[in-house]
């Protein structure tokens, strides 16, 4: 799910092949960064122990665009012209092999890689004022 506001913008380093290749890289990059938390604090007994609790928790998604050379369809099929020249024939398995690389119509292969991460913090004090009967007097 794409979510957009008007402060999305084009990643950079995304679209310097040109932005007819699929997905396209000049569109605004999805990056989702959420940020919340709570805090809770009090006395627990007046005027001498307090408590202080705190949460705080983050979640973030984005998507790395990246552009890869790959092998084109024009450079599998001039692979299989130089094979049927020398006299050979491709077996199943080189086909299958084939199937393992990645390759496309205009050599340039764009991929979204998804980056997730999650964090949660936490804290909890307790403080105690202890009254002192041997406290020095002033002068």
């Amino acid at each position: 799910m794409r979510h957009t506001n008007f402060a999305d913008a084009i990643n950079y380093f995304s679209k310097h092949s040109g932005c007819d290749l699929v997905p396209n890289p000049c569109q605004p990059t999805n990056i989702r960064n959420q940020q919340f938390g709570g805090t809770l604090g009090g006395p627990i007994w007046k005027d001498k122990t307090f408590f202080f609790l705190y949460y705080e928790g983050q979640r973030y998604q984005s998507e790395g665009v990246v552009n890869r050379t790959v092998v084109s369809d024009d450079d599998v099929a001039t692979a299989r012209t130089n094979i049927a020249n020398a006299g050979l024939t491709t077996t199943a398995s080189g086909e299958a092999l084939l199937g393992f690389f990645p390759h496309s119509a205009t050599g340039n292969l764009v991929l979204k890689t998804p980056t997730t991460d999650s964090m949660n913090g936490f804290g909890v004090k307790v403080d105690h004022h202890i009254n002192s009967s041997n406290s020095i007097s002033g002068r």
